[in-house]
């Protein structure tokens, strides 16, 4: 039997698990441009404990929160050109009540990591 089988199998008796796609931090970059740095961004926060995903494909920022939202994102970390060029990463709160206008906080990558383990 082919994987393609055995999986076809497994659906069809119900013994299939179903994984989660869960995330604590999904990181979406701007542009390309910040993909390098936005990959740095994945690793620094996966080091310290947190899952957390990078957003690869281009999309709209809109569909992108829509994305983090599916997977159970409870942040998303926006790098954008200027934050990033002050060192800075703009961090939004998934879960947290939504008010109009509301971009998130800009703060270095550090302070993020500070403010998880304090929370």
């Amino acid at each position: 039997f082919g994987d393609a089988v055995i999986m076809e199998m497994l659906k069809d008796a119900g013994k299939l698990p179903k994984l989660s796609q869960q995330v604590d931090v999904l990181v979406i970059p701007f542009d390309e441009k910040l993909r390098i740095a936005a990959t740095g961004v994945v690793q620094q926060i996966r080091r310290a404990g947190v899952k957390a995903d990078l957003l690869l494909e281009k999309k709209k920022m809109t569909q992108a929160f829509s994305y983090a939202d599916r997977v159970g994102a409870t942040y998303a970390v926006l790098l954008a050109p200027s934050e990033w060029g002050e060192g800075k990463i703009q961090v939004k709160n998934l879960r947290a009540e939504k008010e109009e206008g509301d971009k998130g906080a800009a703060m270095s990558v550090e302070d993020f990591l500070a403010s998880l383990s304090s929370a």
